[in-house]
Parts: structure tokens; sequence; C-alpha cells
């Protein structure tokens, strides 16, 4: 959606000691490299984890994970921001789903066709859903609308002519699930509601994923083609092996 052959590059200046840190990100049309813009991240020293999609306004919509302090006493945020290109984004901090959560990483972004934003966060054991309206701004909207209970990976999919799904890992073992959304109109996604598959599991180490990889607009130019999506196996129990699922 930026167009054919543009490129975004971006990296994080860790600040040292705890200090704060810089978000540096350069991007290039077609006909050279722009930038670099440097961006304050507010007191934070990182800023990592960042899931991000392009919108058909030529901005990119991302949420990441910011630590604050001196590693390891320091703390977390899951933040937001829509980034147009040669200018300075404002970072906003996603609520958590209970004050004394932890945010572990940005899970997930979906810009859809309607203009609505979809986020997923990981705190933790749990993930958060978050939605913006289309042309709205992050004000507002920060509380999650859906907790996803003992969730440790999840994303999102939109196969060409369907519904948005969600494929989900467990925390504790207990196997990954794909939900699909109720209906195909835009605003907030009704995931109570959600039409629910179990997926088999494949072997030993895959009912409690350590990654899951998902056909996306942030990958590729191309709407996805089918419901398919990759799982890494849980760490140090299946970790080296990579199972491949596709619904018929």
């Amino acid at each position: 959606m930026l167009g054919p052959g543009a490129r975004v590059a971006w990296f994080t200046v860790v600040g040292e000691g705890g200090g704060p840190g810089r978000w540096v990100y350069t991007y290039n049309f077609g006909g050279g490299w722009n930038g670099p813009v440097e961006v304050d991240l507010g007191g934070a020293n990182d800023l990592g984890y960042v899931h991000a999609m392009a919108t058909p306004g030529g901005q990119l919509a991302l949420v990441g994970q910011t630590f604050t302090g001196q590693y390891p006493d320091g703390t977390y945020a899951a933040v937001v921001a829509d980034v147009t290109l040669g200018q300075v984004p404002t970072f906003m901090s996603l609520e958590p789903p209970d004050p004394a959560a932890q945010v572990r990483s940005g899970a997930d972004l979906f810009y859809d066709g309607a203009g609505d934003t979809h986020v997923l966060a990981y705190f933790d054991g749990v993930v958060a859903y978050y939605h913006r309206p289309a042309g709205a701004g992050w004000a507002g909207h920060t509380a999650p609308l859906h907790v996803f209970p003992d969730t440790y990976r999840a994303r999102f999919l939109r196969p060409a002519d369907d519904r948005l799904w969600l494929v989900r890992g467990s925390a504790s073992g207990q196997g990954v699930q794909m939900l699909r959304a109720p209906t195909r109109r835009g605003g907030p996604v009704d995931w109570a509601s959600a039409e629910i598959v179990d997926v088999t599991s494949p072997g030993p180490g895959f009912a409690a994923p350590s990654a899951i990889y998902v056909e996306s607009p942030t990958y590729q130019p191309a709407p996805a083609g089918a419901l398919e999506f990759a799982v890494c196996g849980q760490y140090q129990v299946g970790d080296r092996s990579i199972w491949h699922g596709r619904r018929e």
C-alpha cells in the first residue's frame, strides 16, 4: 500500500544504562533512501516486538513493546502509533487487561478493508484484543475489548473472501485453536461469539507452541489465498520442528 517497490526499515538505539532510547526509521519509494527519522521514545530505552501494516493512506500502523528503566528492574508497556513517513509519530500505551499484568510483547496488528485497526498484545499468560474504528485516533480506544485466557501466541489471518480469523496457542499445553469472526462487517470483533476450530496436534511439543507464523499483508503484496499457518513447537520440546497447517 506504500506503492510498488516502496520499503521501510527501522531499528532501535537502546539507551545506555537504562537511559532514554530512540526509534529510527528510513524509507524508500523507489528513488533512494530518505531520512533517517529519529523518534524519542518518551523516556523508554527500547522498542521491540514491532508488528506493522501499511494503510491505504500511505501510513504505517504499528504495535510494539517498550521497556523503561534499567533491565531487569524496569517496566514494560504495549504501545501503538501511526507513522506518516518523514514525520515523528506519537506512541500511546495500551491499557493492560489487569492493572498487575505485565506486557510481554506486541502480538499482532491487522488493518482491514473498512479502515479499522485490530491489535493483539501478549501479557502474563493471556492475549488482549484492541480495536480502533476507521478514521479515529487511538485516544479513547486503548482499553482491551476481549481477553484470550491461557494464550502464549496469537495471530490474525484474513483469507481472500473470508472473515477475519485468529489462531491462538495455549500457554499451558492445551493445544492450538482457530477462531472465526462472526461477521464480515466493520467494527470490533465479538470474539466471544466466534466459531472455534480445535486443531489436532501433529505430535509432541505442539500443544504449547513457541511461535505462530501466518500469511499476512505485512509480508506480501498479494492477499492470503487460503487459511494456512505454521507453528513452531514448544521450547526445548519441539522447537526444532515447524508444522504447517491449512484449512481446506
